[in-house]
């Protein structure tokens, strides 16, 4: 019994143990990452004007990576440091960690892609009370403490994709459908949704009544998004005659899903932004239009805000960005400009 007892005693102590590296490895690495942006800034700061991070939740999308490549040009242009706060390939960091980094950092202005993450609003609160100006590039979060968003309304958005449901209705058409990443805090599609509604409900009669439905998908996690979308297209009576996506992830998995259940042209998919793989889908006309939001212009007006407000204590609450819609003509266009450059 005793001998029993003496490894357990032994097996939770090197359980205590292993669970004490881990935590000390984690903190280790968190300050270093401190100390690493801190000693950029210091053996810069008689050079440089200023010194911004870019804080992003999808590091890897396509079209985060053209904000930034943006935003870097234009910070280099005002001979100011942007660097992009990203994870190592071994451990990660959320949203709010990194900007607990950034502000023990003491940077002079972060750009972040806001979302609903827990925390993320105090942290946003504590980088205004440390005198560091925040602005956000994805959702408003000017209640919560930031100088300035850069983007599109939700008003403009439903409006640009209602007009192209309105141009894709066909008499036969019953059905549209949105993919919905609205957030359990509210964060998101309420004011989109509402707008195409509102624009598809004039142009519904009794005798071709139009119902607007939404597919809730509350994970972010790839695998979930695209086992959501596969299921709309796995039963064939509830298909949509159009079907709205609201980020290039949904866009993609949509176009992937339309071909593997040999559906093209039953549903007709609106998109938003773009990849290689939506560009194949409009040069093919599987996806006949899909929403591009001005990635240069949202770059730019985040450097010039930050830049603005720290020069006068005064900026614009609100930037707004392009919208502009690519369809077939266009994406060949595209392709071939990426071609030519290639050669």
């Amino acid at each position: 019994m005793k001998q029993n007892n003496a490894k357990i005693k032994c097996i939770f102590l090197v359980i205590a143990i292993g669970f004490i590296l881990f935590l000390t490895m984690i903190t280790s690495h968190f300050y270093q990452q401190v100390l690493k942006e801190s000693e950029i800034w210091s053996a810069t700061k008689g050079e440089k004007k200023a010194h911004y991070v870019m804080i992003l939740d999808d590091e890897n999308s396509i079209f985060w990576d053209s904000v930034y490549e943006s935003a870097k040009k234009e910070a280099e242009n005002e001979n100011i440091i942007l660097e992009l706060s990203k994870n190592s390939s071994t451990i990660s960091f959320a949203i709010k960690e990194r900007m607990q980094m950034s502000i023990a950092a003491k940077v002079d202005g972060i750009i972040l892609e806001y979302n609903d993450q827990e925390g993320l609003d105090e942290e946003i609160q504590i980088a205004k009370q440390n005198q560091i100006p925040v602005v956000t590039i994805s959702n408003d979060a000017s209640r919560q403490g930031s100088i300035s968003f850069i983007g599109v309304s939700d008003y403009q958005l439903g409006k640009k994709y209602g007009e192209q449901i309105i141009k894709l209705l066909k008499p036969d058409m019953k059905k549209i459908m949105i993919i919905d990443r609205e957030s359990e805090k509210g964060v998101g599609t309420e004011t989109i949704y509402n707008q195409i509604n509102n624009m598809v409900h004039k142009v519904s009669t009794t005798e071709n009544s139009i119902t607007l439905e939404r597919k809730h998908i509350l994970s972010n996690k790839e695998f979930d998004a695209e086992e959501a979308i596969w299921s709309i297209f796995q039963n064939k009576e509830e298909l949509p005659d159009i079907l709205v996506c609201l980020n290039e992830m949904d866009t993609e998995c949509a176009y992937q899903a339309l071909i593997n259940y040999n559906l093209v042209g039953q549903v007709s998919i609106i998109g938003y932004y773009y990849t290689d793989i939506v560009l194949n889908g409009l040069i093919e006309g599987i996806i006949p239009v899909t929403v591009e939001l001005d990635t240069e212009q949202i770059g730019q007006y985040a450097i010039q805000a930050l830049t603005k407000y720290l020069d006068n204590h005064h900026v614009d609450c609100f930037y707004s960005v392009d919208l502009n819609m690519i369809d077939q003509k266009k994406a060949e266009e595209m392709r071939e400009y990426e071609e030519e450059k290639v050669l």
